[in-house]
Protein backbone atom coordinates (compact mmCIF):
# COMPACT_ATOMS: atom_id res chain seq x y z
CA UNK A 1 0.00 0.00 0.00
CA UNK A 2 1.57 3.37 -0.92
CA UNK A 3 1.81 5.72 1.78
CA UNK A 4 -0.85 8.45 -0.44
CA UNK A 5 -3.57 5.14 -0.09
CA UNK A 6 -2.76 4.64 3.19
CA UNK A 7 -2.93 8.87 4.20
CA UNK A 8 -6.26 8.44 2.33
CA UNK A 9 -7.39 5.87 4.14
CA UNK A 10 -6.28 7.51 7.81
CA UNK A 11 -7.93 11.27 6.67
CA UNK A 12 -11.35 9.13 5.79
CA UNK A 13 -11.35 7.42 9.70
CA UNK A 14 -10.78 11.06 11.20
CA UNK A 15 -13.72 12.11 9.02
CA UNK A 16 -15.92 9.95 10.43
CA UNK A 17 -14.91 9.93 13.79
CA UNK A 18 -14.37 13.95 13.78
CA UNK A 19 -17.10 15.76 16.29
CA UNK A 20 -19.79 17.08 14.65
CA UNK A 21 -22.43 19.80 16.12
CA UNK A 22 -25.36 19.36 14.11
CA UNK A 23 -27.77 18.09 16.34
CA UNK A 24 -29.26 21.25 18.57
CA UNK A 25 -26.30 22.56 19.68
CA UNK A 26 -25.40 18.75 20.62
CA UNK A 27 -22.03 17.61 20.22
CA UNK A 28 -21.85 13.76 18.24
CA UNK A 29 -19.46 11.52 16.64
CA UNK A 30 -19.67 7.68 14.39
CA UNK A 31 -17.51 5.14 16.26
CA UNK A 32 -16.17 3.27 13.00
CA UNK A 33 -17.39 -0.19 14.73
CA UNK A 34 -20.87 -0.67 12.98
CA UNK A 35 -20.76 2.89 12.43
CA UNK A 36 -22.43 4.16 15.63
CA UNK A 37 -23.68 7.38 17.02
CA UNK A 38 -22.16 8.41 19.79
CA UNK A 39 -23.15 11.72 22.13
CA UNK A 40 -19.67 13.01 23.59
CA UNK A 41 -21.96 16.00 25.84
CA UNK A 42 -20.25 14.80 28.99
CA UNK A 43 -17.14 15.97 27.44
CA UNK A 44 -18.51 19.47 27.56
CA UNK A 45 -18.19 21.71 30.44
CA UNK A 46 -22.13 22.43 30.69
CA UNK A 47 -24.84 20.23 29.66
CA UNK A 48 -26.57 21.18 26.59
CA UNK A 49 -29.71 21.71 28.36
CA UNK A 50 -31.35 20.67 31.86
CA UNK A 51 -32.27 17.40 32.96
CA UNK A 52 -32.81 15.14 36.39
CA UNK A 53 -35.97 15.10 38.91
CA UNK A 54 -35.33 16.02 42.27
CA UNK A 55 -37.94 15.32 45.24
CA UNK A 56 -39.08 17.57 47.82
CA UNK A 57 -41.45 17.36 50.88
CA UNK A 58 -42.41 21.28 51.51
CA UNK A 59 -44.60 23.54 49.49
CA UNK A 60 -42.38 26.70 49.87
CA UNK A 61 -39.11 24.76 48.23
CA UNK A 62 -41.54 23.42 45.59
CA UNK A 63 -42.97 26.98 44.46
CA UNK A 64 -39.20 28.21 44.64
CA UNK A 65 -37.49 25.58 42.83
CA UNK A 66 -40.49 25.90 39.82
CA UNK A 67 -40.13 29.55 39.60
CA UNK A 68 -36.05 29.33 39.59
CA UNK A 69 -36.43 26.69 36.61
CA UNK A 70 -39.77 27.51 34.80
CA UNK A 71 -39.95 27.61 31.15
CA UNK A 72 -43.08 28.82 28.49
CA UNK A 73 -44.19 25.21 28.92
CA UNK A 74 -44.12 24.31 32.40
CA UNK A 75 -46.93 21.85 33.31
CA UNK A 76 -47.72 21.13 37.12
CA UNK A 77 -49.46 17.47 37.33
CA UNK A 78 -51.77 16.87 40.64
CA UNK A 79 -52.22 13.36 41.87
CA UNK A 80 -53.85 14.05 44.82
CA UNK A 81 -51.16 12.98 46.95
CA UNK A 82 -48.56 15.11 45.39
CA UNK A 83 -47.75 17.76 43.22
CA UNK A 84 -45.34 16.90 39.87
CA UNK A 85 -43.78 19.66 37.83
CA UNK A 86 -42.54 19.30 33.98
CA UNK A 87 -40.71 22.36 34.06
CA UNK A 88 -39.72 21.63 30.19
CA UNK A 89 -42.93 20.19 28.78
CA UNK A 90 -44.27 21.04 25.74
CA UNK A 91 -45.84 24.80 24.76
CA UNK A 92 -48.32 25.99 22.70
CA UNK A 93 -45.68 27.02 20.31
CA UNK A 94 -43.05 24.31 20.20
CA UNK A 95 -42.20 20.58 21.63
CA UNK A 96 -39.98 20.16 24.88
CA UNK A 97 -37.92 17.52 25.93
CA UNK A 98 -39.85 16.22 29.54
CA UNK A 99 -36.35 15.31 31.44
CA UNK A 100 -36.44 18.18 34.03
CA UNK A 101 -38.75 17.76 36.77
CA UNK A 102 -39.55 18.62 40.56
CA UNK A 103 -41.53 16.43 42.80
CA UNK A 104 -43.48 17.37 45.80
CA UNK A 105 -44.27 14.83 48.01
CA UNK A 106 -46.64 15.88 51.14
CA UNK A 107 -45.95 14.53 54.61
CA UNK A 108 -48.05 15.03 57.21
CA UNK A 109 -47.47 16.52 60.23
CA UNK A 110 -46.12 14.94 63.86
CA UNK A 111 -49.07 16.42 65.04
CA UNK A 112 -51.08 14.82 62.36
CA UNK A 113 -49.73 11.28 62.70
CA UNK A 114 -50.32 11.04 66.40
CA UNK A 115 -54.11 12.50 66.30
CA UNK A 116 -55.18 10.38 63.79
CA UNK A 117 -53.51 7.50 65.30
CA UNK A 118 -55.71 7.71 67.94
CA UNK A 119 -58.84 8.49 65.71
CA UNK A 120 -61.91 6.03 67.28
CA UNK A 121 -59.38 3.93 69.04
CA UNK A 122 -60.48 3.12 72.47
CA UNK A 123 -58.08 4.27 75.36
CA UNK A 124 -57.99 3.28 78.54
CA UNK A 125 -57.97 6.36 81.29
CA UNK A 126 -54.08 5.76 81.79
CA UNK A 127 -53.39 5.79 78.43
CA UNK A 128 -55.70 8.63 77.69
CA UNK A 129 -53.84 11.15 80.34
CA UNK A 130 -50.35 9.70 78.64
CA UNK A 131 -51.55 11.02 75.19
CA UNK A 132 -52.58 14.88 76.92
CA UNK A 133 -49.42 14.91 78.76
CA UNK A 134 -47.55 13.92 75.84
CA UNK A 135 -49.16 16.34 73.61
CA UNK A 136 -50.23 19.33 75.69
CA UNK A 137 -50.25 21.69 72.38
CA UNK A 138 -52.39 19.65 70.35
CA UNK A 139 -55.87 20.17 72.33
CA UNK A 140 -56.78 23.58 72.28
CA UNK A 141 -60.31 23.73 73.52
CA UNK A 142 -60.61 22.42 76.06
CA UNK A 143 -57.16 22.71 76.94
CA UNK A 144 -55.16 19.24 77.51
CA UNK A 145 -54.32 20.62 80.81
CA UNK A 146 -58.29 21.00 81.80
CA UNK A 147 -59.14 18.02 80.37
CA UNK A 148 -56.15 16.00 81.71
CA UNK A 149 -57.35 17.17 85.46
CA UNK A 150 -60.55 15.87 84.72
CA UNK A 151 -59.28 12.67 83.03
CA UNK A 152 -56.50 12.21 86.31
CA UNK A 153 -59.69 12.95 88.80
CA UNK A 154 -61.38 9.72 87.79
CA UNK A 155 -58.16 8.20 87.30
CA UNK A 156 -56.74 8.62 90.81
CA UNK A 157 -60.46 6.50 91.90
CA UNK A 158 -59.79 2.88 92.94
CA UNK A 159 -63.04 1.14 93.38
CA UNK A 160 -65.79 3.14 91.36
CA UNK A 161 -68.64 2.56 90.05
CA UNK A 162 -70.18 4.23 87.30
CA UNK A 163 -73.25 4.83 87.02
CA UNK A 164 -75.97 6.23 84.07
CA UNK A 165 -74.88 9.01 81.97
CA UNK A 166 -76.24 12.06 81.34
CA UNK A 167 -76.17 14.95 78.65
CA UNK A 168 -76.38 18.06 79.70
CA UNK A 169 -77.90 21.32 77.91
CA UNK A 170 -74.45 22.85 77.48
CA UNK A 171 -73.11 19.49 75.39
CA UNK A 172 -71.53 18.48 78.18
CA UNK A 173 -72.07 15.06 79.75
CA UNK A 174 -72.49 14.60 83.41
CA UNK A 175 -70.94 10.90 84.48
CA UNK A 176 -72.09 9.67 87.78
CA UNK A 177 -70.15 7.76 89.80
CA UNK A 178 -70.21 6.03 93.32
CA UNK A 179 -67.20 5.11 95.03
CA UNK A 180 -65.81 2.75 98.23
CA UNK A 181 -63.42 3.86 100.10
CA UNK A 182 -61.89 1.33 102.37
CA UNK A 183 -60.12 3.56 104.60
CA UNK A 184 -63.72 5.18 105.47
CA UNK A 185 -65.51 1.64 105.13
CA UNK A 186 -68.46 3.45 103.66
CA UNK A 187 -69.49 5.27 100.15
CA UNK A 188 -69.28 8.20 98.54
CA UNK A 189 -71.19 9.79 95.75
CA UNK A 190 -70.29 12.56 92.99
CA UNK A 191 -70.21 13.36 89.79
CA UNK A 192 -68.12 15.13 87.05
CA UNK A 193 -68.90 16.90 83.49
CA UNK A 194 -66.95 15.35 80.58
CA UNK A 195 -67.19 17.74 77.31
CA UNK A 196 -68.86 15.62 74.55
CA UNK A 197 -66.29 18.13 72.26
CA UNK A 198 -63.23 19.03 71.96
CA UNK A 199 -61.02 21.08 69.36
CA UNK A 200 -57.58 20.28 68.75
CA UNK A 201 -54.91 22.77 65.90
CA UNK A 202 -52.54 21.07 63.91
CA UNK A 203 -50.69 21.42 60.32
CA UNK A 204 -51.94 18.63 57.86
CA UNK A 205 -48.90 19.02 55.89
CA UNK A 206 -45.53 19.80 56.68
CA UNK A 207 -44.91 23.81 56.38
CA UNK A 208 -48.60 23.93 56.49
CA UNK A 209 -50.40 26.26 59.01
CA UNK A 210 -52.51 24.89 61.76
CA UNK A 211 -55.95 24.52 61.53
CA UNK A 212 -58.86 23.90 63.76
CA UNK A 213 -59.52 20.13 63.93
CA UNK A 214 -63.46 19.50 65.57
CA UNK A 215 -63.58 16.08 67.41
CA UNK A 216 -65.85 14.12 69.84
CA UNK A 217 -65.47 12.57 72.56
CA UNK A 218 -67.33 9.58 73.77
CA UNK A 219 -66.86 7.77 76.35
CA UNK A 220 -67.88 3.65 77.37
CA UNK A 221 -68.01 1.63 80.62
CA UNK A 222 -66.80 -1.92 80.46
CA UNK A 223 -65.95 -4.03 83.90
CA UNK A 224 -65.64 -1.21 85.96
CA UNK A 225 -63.58 0.81 83.73
CA UNK A 226 -63.75 3.93 81.87
CA UNK A 227 -62.65 4.20 78.17
CA UNK A 228 -61.96 7.33 76.15
CA UNK A 229 -62.52 7.49 72.31
CA UNK A 230 -61.52 10.89 70.28
CA UNK A 231 -64.05 10.65 66.74
CA UNK A 232 -62.58 13.59 64.53
CA UNK A 233 -65.67 15.03 62.30
CA UNK A 234 -64.81 15.62 58.48
CA UNK A 235 -61.90 13.44 58.27
CA UNK A 236 -62.34 13.31 53.91
CA UNK A 237 -62.97 16.69 53.88
CA UNK A 238 -60.03 18.15 56.06
CA UNK A 239 -57.96 16.15 54.10
CA UNK A 240 -59.42 16.88 50.44
CA UNK A 241 -59.41 20.74 52.04
CA UNK A 242 -55.90 20.69 53.14
CA UNK A 243 -55.16 19.33 49.51
CA UNK A 244 -56.84 21.90 47.41
CA UNK A 245 -55.00 24.38 49.88
CA UNK A 246 -51.65 23.35 49.11
CA UNK A 247 -52.75 24.24 45.12
CA UNK A 248 -53.82 26.94 45.69
CA UNK A 249 -50.88 28.59 47.11
CA UNK A 250 -48.48 26.44 44.68
CA UNK A 251 -50.64 28.56 41.77
CA UNK A 252 -50.96 32.11 43.94
CA UNK A 253 -47.23 31.70 44.06
CA UNK A 254 -46.01 30.20 40.70
CA UNK A 255 -48.93 31.44 38.72
CA UNK A 256 -49.40 27.90 37.42
CA UNK A 257 -52.87 26.45 37.58
CA UNK A 258 -52.17 22.61 38.43
CA UNK A 259 -53.84 20.29 36.77
CA UNK A 260 -55.94 17.68 38.32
Amino acid sequence: MSDSNLDSILAAGRALGAVRTEHNGIPFTVVPKDYSLLSVEHFLTLPARKRGEIVVTEVESFCRYVNLHKTAGTHLMADGSGVLAVLDHHSAAEPGWREHKVSLRLQATPEWNKLTAINRKPLQQDQFCEFLEDNQSLIVRPTSAELLEIVSTLEGKKDVQFSQAIKLRNGQVKLGYSENIELKGCREDGAVELPSKLVAGAARYKGGEPVEIHCRLRFRIAERKLLFTILIDDLEIINEAAYLGVLKQIEEVTKIKPLI
